[in-house]
């Protein structure tokens, strides 16, 4: 019984510990990626690359500093980017539909 135990309890520790999120890049890397980024306006974003393509976005800000993709659906985001007032935004995201911008998100 109580290896049974050790043996259900050491794998749910191990994961608590070290965790199950993507940590290809840490805060320092993330940080060090966002040193030399300009930062702009929501509204300075959304007029930027709304209706843009993947290669027009790259270049009006830069390589994304993540990427997800579902089917036709694809979003990037930037880290430290966009500015809500005085505040700087903790992440923005542009969503892409079918190869073009068509969205934005958020995280304060």
């Amino acid at each position: 019984m109580r290896r049974l135990l050790v043996a259900l309890l050491l794998p749910a520790l191990v994961l608590a510990y070290t965790g199950c999120q993507d940590k290809s890049k840490s805060s320092a890397g993330a940080s060090l990626a966002t040193a030399g980024r300009k930062t702009m306006s929501r509204a300075d974003f959304e007029n930027a690359l709304k209706g843009k393509s993947p290669k027009e976005v790259m270049d009006a800000v830069g390589e994304p500093d993540r990427k997800y993709s579902a089917g036709s659906k694809e979003e990037w985001s930037w880290a430290a980017m966009t500015t809500n007032g005085a505040k700087t935004d903790v992440s923005a995201k542009a969503i892409f539909e079918n190869g073009r911008v068509t969205n934005f998100e958020y995280v304060e």
